[in-house]
């Protein structure tokens, strides 16, 4: 916290040196000023809309990628050798939290009150909403054509690393689409609270449970699991469990994991293979 700049907006001078007073036990009082509080909305909200859209861009990339066969991170990384005009991005099941699903709304809300149009964050809006269908339509093929039972544990509850904060997180968003395409769902995230159950489906809009909570990555009872965010504390148990082949088939919606060639799991990862809803060898 100490690093981030604050963009306030303050009436007067007396105010401006109140909170820079404040400020200076959380940032060194490290403050840009601006002219209203309206710049001051809607530099927030623009800050969390290009996050969106470069997010839903690189997550399109990824869908791509998969398509032609080729990794997106590889592209990724090819780009980011360009020494200006470029910031790299990297796919995922989509963008949750507070701020990046919500606060770009507000920009378009006042576009449609203003008679206008924000069309790159309505676009970023839907695809952001699209990813879990991807990820879950992904996973169906790959069971099916597998003849696998349609069973999966889905890894990584939280919408960041290593935190414990479930708002808007996309594995509540894959965990409901696998639902209702009539699969069993478990959950797992070391970071899941179960006295928390209730306050984590209110804020991710689900009026009613349907997965298992699991408190062990080593439950063989799934066909399927899809690690939807990597906890570091959890990746050596990961890598565990993808050596021995505790699953038959792991999917990686962040495309961390790097193949294995001595384990009997199957290993998909966003916007790396070519083979999402064809015959897997």
């Amino acid at each position: 916290m100490e690093n981030i700049p604050r963009t306030i907006y303050c009436s007067d001078d007396v105010t401006y040196k109140i909170a820079s007073s404040i400020y200076a036990k959380v940032n060194n009082s490290n403050l840009l000023r601006v002219s209203s509080a309206m710049v001051a909305e809607v530099t927030k909200s623009y800050e969390n809309a290009f996050r969106l859209v470069n997010i839903s861009l690189v997550n399109e990339l990824a869908i791509l990628c998969d398509h032609l066969g080729i990794n997106v991170k590889e592209v990724i990384s090819a780009a980011s050798s360009k020494p200006f005009g470029f910031m790299p991005f990297y796919p995922g099941a989509g963008a949750g939290g507070h701020c990046i699903p919500k606060d770009p709304i507000f920009l378009v809300e006042s576009s449609r009150r203003a008679g206008g149009e924000f069309k790159a964050i309505e676009n970023a809006l839907w695809i952001n909403a699209y990813m879990p269908k991807y990820v879950a339509s992904s996973i169906d093929s790959l069971l099916t054509n597998m003849d696998l039972s349609k069973s999966v544990l889905v890894y990584g509850m939280s919408y960041k690393p290593d935190i414990e904060d479930m708002r808007d997180s996309p594995g509540f968003k894959v965990a409901e689409e696998l639902a209702s395409m009539k699969y069993y769902v478990g959950v797992f995230d070391p970071f899941f609270k179960h006295e928390l159950l209730p306050k984590y489906l209110q804020e991710n809009s689900i009026l009613k449970k349907r997965f298992s909570v699991v408190d062990d990555l080593m439950d063989e009872k799934f066909s399927c699991l899809c690690v939807v965010q990597h906890h570091s504390r959890i990746e050596p148990l990961l890598q565990d469990v993808y050596a021995k082949g505790r699953f038959p088939i792991i999917y990686d919606c962040q495309n961390r994991i790097q193949h294995n060639a001595k384990s009997t799991t199957v290993l998909r990862r966003l916007g790396a293979d070519s083979d999402h809803g064809q015959n897997v060898q």
